[in-house]
């Protein structure tokens, strides 16, 4: 974890830093989940229930083998939660960015390794709902409009060229892994004083 850190040449009050040692508690969130899309080209109309996460290309629909857009995934989970402490979020692998909510509120948007947030402030004791737009690159969508001759590329007077200087070609891209891809895990932080 990096942070900024401000110095200032007076007393200050401010909250002190927390300090947090993980446990050995884990809750594992990586199977059934609802996944629909709120945007996508081409347009994806069906829901699925995925038991287990995985790249989207993998799901039995051409469509999303070709698109590029956004994956809204939704569970349901109950969670015992300990007042004393912070929670973790790990997304682990995503393609490639994450809008999380938890219980409706944002819990932030994650588009580097390690995809992991603190939302030990949206979790309740009892049922919690989690939501992930996940949103992938658009490389499988550009691969397909080069296999279909679509005219995609609008630039004037822009040559986009290979390490060759040859005009670049996408179609013999292989599929790219899109969405979330997991696990997804909830780790309890002690909080803790280290003096």
């Amino acid at each position: 974890e990096s942070v900024i850190l401000k110095t200032f040449f007076n007393d200050i009050k401010a909250e002190g830093w927390k300090y947090y040692s993980p446990s050995t508690e884990t809750v594992d969130l990586s199977n059934n989940w609802e996944l629909s899309f709120i945007d996508s080209d081409p347009v994806i109309e069906e829901s699925y229930t995925v038991d287990t996460l995985a790249s989207w290309t993998d799901i039995d629909n051409d469509s999303l083998k070709v698109n590029r857009g956004t994956g809204l995934y939704r569970k349901t989970f109950q969670f015992s939660k300990n007042p004393d402490s912070e929670y973790l979020l790990s997304l682990g692998d995503v393609r490639e960015s994450a809008k999380v909510k938890i219980n409706g509120k944002d819990a932030g948007t994650l588009y580097a390794v390690p995809f992991e947030t603190k939302i030990g402030d949206l979790l309740q004791d009892g049922e919690n709902i989690i939501e992930i737009e996940v949103t992938n690159l658009p490389a499988n969508r550009i691969a397909d409009y080069d296999r279909k001759g679509v005219e995609w590329r609008i630039f004037h007077e822009i040559n986009f060229v290979s390490i060759t200087y040859e005009p670049s070609q996408f179609d013999i891209w292989n599929i790219m892994p899109s969405g979330l891809l997991g696990p997804v895990t909830i780790k309890e932080l002690i909080i803790f004083n280290p003096q």
